[in-house]
């Protein structure tokens, strides 16, 4: 049985990450979209880790994942992933071909 040709590695890119550290206000039951302030639907992917969620935003669509440092910490770090848009432009400019653009 013929050897699997190698496959040559998928062009990697570097990305921005905002990142933000949120004061819980008080009496806030719920975190809020930095942009549009609606409340984050918050997930637990994993039960071992109660600390870190993922966070998404029904009205802007925005996803981030949240990291709460210290379980008496009142502040909660944000870290916003970049949006497809963004992903896409950065990709364009690594691999065209990758981004859906053909070169002329």
């Amino acid at each position: 049985m013929p050897s699997p040709k190698p496959v040559p590695p998928a062009p990697s890119m570097i990305l921005p990450f905002a990142v933000r550290t949120i004061a819980a206000g008080r009496g806030a039951r719920a975190l809020c979209c930095p942009d549009c302030r609606s409340p984050l639907n918050l997930i637990q992917p994993d039960e071992n880790e109660p600390s870190r969620l993922l966070g998404t935003c029904d009205r802007c669509a925005k996803w981030a994942f949240l990291v709460e440092l210290e379980p008496d910490w009142r502040r909660v770090l944000l870290v916003e992933l970049p949006d497809s848009d963004s992903i896409h432009r950065d990709l364009a400019q690594v691999d065209p071909q990758a981004a859906g653009i053909e070169k002329a």
